[in-house]
């Protein structure tokens, strides 16, 4: 009788160590994935600045020159911060996608 009690009680500390690593690794997961989306917001920030600091750019160059080249410039640099900000957008999770499209709005301040 006293056998099989301890095969039982072998059993369940196993059981319960095995949970014990699960939760663990649960833990662990769940750092790493908080980890992520803090690193996803902060390039998310970082994009939107770097957008808005283009465009502010391409805005100054059409402001400082009526030169035809010029101003085509300036619109290919408008261009290439759309495609940057669009690249991020599609590739950004959905939690953050509206945060990436906050810092889209500069189009509408170099209008």
């Amino acid at each position: 009788m006293l056998n099989p009690l301890r095969s039982i009680h072998s059993k369940l500390d196993l059981i319960i160590r095995l949970l014990g690593t699960s939760i663990q690794k649960e833990i662990m997961m769940s750092q790493a994935t908080d980890n992520l989306a803090a690193a996803v917001q902060h390039e998310t920030s970082v994009v939107a600045s770097v957008t808005t600091l283009i465009s502010g750019l391409a805005s100054q160059i059409k402001q400082a020159s009526a030169d035809p080249q010029v101003q085509a410039l300036a619109d290919q640099i408008n261009a290439n911060s759309d495609t940057l900000a669009n690249a991020v957008a599609a590739n950004t999770p959905a939690a953050a996608e509206g945060q990436v499209g906050d810092g889209q709005t500069r189009s509408g301040a170099t209008g």
